[in-house]
């Protein structure tokens, strides 16, 4: 399997991500025949899968359109990651045809006051819509979520329950939330009520619970609305729920 990048830069600015001070917000797109180059050297060298590794590969509907038509003809299998507000049924059709098996989305939590705090601007119908859509393309949704995101309250594994029991995707990640450096929580924690703990880098480990003794480990910040214990509590919760219907993918 390989990996490779299409554009870089996202126009979004979510509180957790730091992509806006690695690329910068204004995206550069590489054009589909440049695309298509790279991924005929790396056919070449025996590789068959792919994972576009881009914040947002949709971005740029006709682009998309274009990229889908050149690549249908290489054969290949890949899985790109997007959001549920970029993205229609026309487009994921597209993307089936030409080789792809798996769409990923930020989810993030379930509740509308926490993606607004954190400038995540979607919305459960979207959310729903994406995952129908997905549906209907034949594709495989896997959904990211974040547990200990500012504003969020005590029923996050509750609410994932519902949610998972409602839409069925086919994987799940849950990652627990971490203030990495150059996004809007690291650099302004008070906004949010948050509280740092700890600037070892070698703490922020967005995974934890997936690996022996990582319960064991304080979080690396203070929340506004919950305590460490009900977040880690709330968290191997979540984390069995997931594990229980065998959500659990590989990266």
């Amino acid at each position: 399997m390989g990996t490779l990048i299409t554009a870089r830069g996202c126009p979004s600015k979510c509180s957790f991500c730091s992509s806006d001070a690695m690329w910068g917000r204004r995206v550069r797109f590489r054009c589909p025949d440049n695309i298509v180059d790279e991924l005929k050297k790396m056919i070449s060298a025996g590789v068959k899968s792919f994972r576009f590794q881009d914040d947002t590969m949709t971005l740029k509907k006709d682009r998309l359109f274009e990229l889908c038509r050149k690549m249908t003809p290489l054969g290949i299998k890949w899985r790109t990651t997007t959001r549920v507000d970029h993205t229609d049924f026309d487009m994921l059709k597209a993307m089936k045809e030409a080789g792809c098996e798996e769409v990923a989305f930020g989810v993030e939590s379930l509740l509308p006051e926490v993606w607004k705090i954190n400038s995540k601007y979607i919305n459960m119908d979207q959310i729903h819509a994406a995952l129908e859509n997905m549906r209907k393309a034949g594709l495989k949704a896997r959904l990211f979520f974040i547990i200990g995101l500012p504003g969020e309250r005590p029923g996050f594994s509750h609410r994932l329950e519902e949610f998972l029991n409602r839409e069925d995707p086919y994987g799940v990640d849950l990652s627990t939330m971490v203030p990495y450096p150059g996004s809007d929580i690291f650099e302004h924690p008070h906004k949010y009520g948050f509280k740092l703990n700890s600037t070892d880098f070698g703490l922020y480990h967005m995974t934890l619970g997936l690996r022996a003794g990582e319960f064991d480990r304080h979080l690396t910040f203070t929340h506004d609305t919950m305590t460490e214990e009900q977040i880690i509590r709330e968290r191997h919760e979540s984390l069995e729920i997931i594990k229980q219907r065998k959500l659990i993918k590989n990266m």
